[in-house]
């Protein structure tokens, strides 16, 4: 930082944290205290792209808004982080060197997430190859021999909705050619040529092409988000999985109930009958009865409670049950609820007894609700006449799950704690208040990460982009390595699925929205696109990828191939650095 912009208080505060390490001093005086703040400042942006996701997660539990969250927000935010270290590093007076730094982002995030997390899904999700071919997803023991590291007798077999992403990754990859392309005709790729003179002659001549590469990253991007919202009925059933996997996890977590994460189900109660809930469909509930929309989540919860996996259970472990989902129940609504559940009268409660009982447990708190607080709007006269109606008697009589009929007079405090609308709400405002924190944490610390990586490639004798390339990923990705691993455990078609294409969703984010920001970057500040040998090394890894995922069962050998990608990639970027291209 200079003494006049200090005199003069003109520096923000995120430039000075980021002038902080751009002090003139020996490339080995303070280099302790840089590393610490690239510590610092990798953590902040590591919980602000974690508070982003979870945040962005939770919002899925809002119905009203489950459709544009899956299909829009979730794909945006989570290119957040890497869009911002994309446009902080060409925002500085340093812009053409430090845009170097944004391109490691860039080319890190992509390469980083299309081969360390996808190896650890197939390392987490392998089961055996039998001799025929098939995999042994629908055996007991779907890896035998157990913890087997067979090269080529393990491996994963995903849907083929990771065929059709990697397909879409392949064709928006064309968006680095148009760019690359312009800045070929300019005959300025070779480092021997670039200095001040050609490198503006370059960014001259490369600002129209930059304008129109913008266009068509972001038609692109339209069109991907359109791609999402108006699903095909694959990528619904994939949807769905998404869904039921991270409604799993927040249950788990104690941060939803079960009512909370069906809430269609309680607006169904108030629209239709029993009957309708039992055997027929519904738009609400997206074309599905209820007891089929609930039954994978239940069915996860129900088997982890049967600890001899006998496909049963047992009172107490009901109530254990119960709790875990969120749905705390007296002593007396167990009992109650046990002898309606246990309906052969074996003491036992099968999995479908379970199953058939969740979306009549869910209906009746809903009605009760519903009849409480119509009763408290009703006069007494109204009162005394709908008290007289045989059709209130037989809805006493066939009600699933209630309480003494005197506990229904008023609304009780409780059931305006349980109320699913509010309970929404309140989930929402805390996803917004997550994203927001994120985000703003990003935009904070961003700029300064930028300064920092540059400080220390400067330091340690190394090109800011091999710095960026490296650690840029694990302060903005970490959230879907961590996740795609999780997802991988669980060794079945479904959840790999989501985990491999969730990691090709993203690769098609930076390649679209991502490198619309650097686009604008280049067409407004002048700059020139002088990244030939990370773009080849960029393509050249997302086609093997695409390769890779049109094959329908990836062996361990494989998963071990894409796991050696990431440092060849970096190999490879220093070997065309070395034969002289930019």
């Amino acid at each position: 930082m200079t003494r006049a912009a200090a005199e003069n208080g003109t520096l923000s505060a995120p430039g000075v944290l980021s002038q902080a390490v751009h002090c003139d001093v020996s490339p080995t005086s303070g280099f302790v205290q840089v590393l610490m703040l690239l510590c610092v400042y990798g953590f902040i942006l590591y919980n602000a792209s974690q508070l982003i996701a979870h945040g962005s997660e939770l919002l899925l539990f809002v119905p009203a808004l489950r459709d544009v969250v899956g299909s829009v927000v979730l794909p945006i935010l989570g290119a957040v982080p890497d869009g911002a270290i994309v446009l902080f590093s060409g925002l500085g007076e340093n812009a053409q060197e430090e845009l170097s730094v944004g391109v490691g982002a860039l080319a890190g995030s992509t390469i980083m997430l299309l081969t360390v997390p996808w190896f650890l899904s197939i390392l987490a999700g392998r089961v055996s190859i039998r001799p025929d071919g098939q995999l042994t997803y629908q055996n007991h023991h779907k890896l035998s021999p157990p913890n087997s590291m067979s090269l080529l007798r393990t491996g994963v077999e995903p849907q083929v909705m990771v065929k059709d992403a990697g397909r879409v990754m392949l064709l928006t990859a064309g968006t680095y050619l148009v760019i690359q392309f312009a800045a070929l005709r300019t005959g300025v790729f070779f480092k021997a040529d670039e200095n001040a003179e050609t490198t503006a002659r370059a960014a001259a001549q490369e600002r129209l092409p930059a304008i129109f590469c913008l266009f068509v990253c972001l038609g692109f991007f339209a069109w991907y988000l359109y791609y999402q919202l108006v699903p095909s009925p694959k990528q619904e059933q994939l949807r769905k999985g998404l869904y039921d996997e991270l409604t799993q996890k927040y249950i788990c977590k104690r941060e939803i109930s079960l009512t909370d994460a069906f809430r269609e189900v309680w607006d169904v109660a108030e629209i239709y009958n029993d009957e309708s809930l039992e055997s027929e469909t519904t738009p609400i509930l997206g074309g599905l009865t209820a007891k089929e929309k609930m039954s994978s989540v239940l069915k996860a919860f129900f088997n982890a409670y049967d600890y001899d996996n006998s496909g049963s259970i047992d009172k107490l472990e009901l109530q254990y049950l119960m709790g875990h989902l969120g749905e705390h129940c007296t002593a007396d609504e167990i009992s109650k609820m046990y002898k309606k559940i246990d309906k052969n009268g074996d003491n036992q409660i099968e999995l479908e007894e379970f199953l058939d009982a969740m979306p009549e447990f869910i209906c009746s708190r809903a009605r009760r609700r519903s009849e409480a607080q119509t009763k408290a709007a009703q006069t007494p006269d109204e009162e005394a006449q709908n008290s007289e109606s045989p059709q209130e008697g037989n809805k006493k009589e066939t009600r699933e799950f209630s309480e003494d009929e005197d506990d229904h007079e008023t609304l009780p405090q409780e059931l305006d704690d349980k109320d699913p609308l509010l309970r929404s709400f309140k989930i929402m405002k805390r996803a917004i208040t997550m994203m927001a924190a994120g985000t703003a944490l990003v935009l904070i610390f961003a700029d300064p990460m930028v300064g920092v990586m540059s400080e220390v490639g400067q330091r340690v004798g190394i090109p800011a982009f091999y710095i960026s390339f490296v650690l840029a990923p694990l302060a903005s990705n970490a959230s879907e390595l961590i996740a795609a691993y999780s997802y991988a455990q669980k060794k079945t078609r479904k959840t790999l699925t989501i985990s491999l294409s969730t990691l090709i969703g993203a690769a098609i984010m930076n390649n679209t929205f991502v490198l619309a920001i650097f686009m604008i970057l280049i067409a407004a500040k002048g700059l020139a696109w002088q990244f030939t040998a990370e773009t080849i090394t960029i393509l050249v890894v997302e086609l093997v990828i695409g390769i890779i995922s049109q094959k329908r069962v990836m062996t361990l050998r494989d998963g071990f191939l894409v796991l050696a990608i990431f440092p060849l990639s970096l190999i490879l970027v220093a070997v065309l650095e070395s034969c002289g291209l930019d």
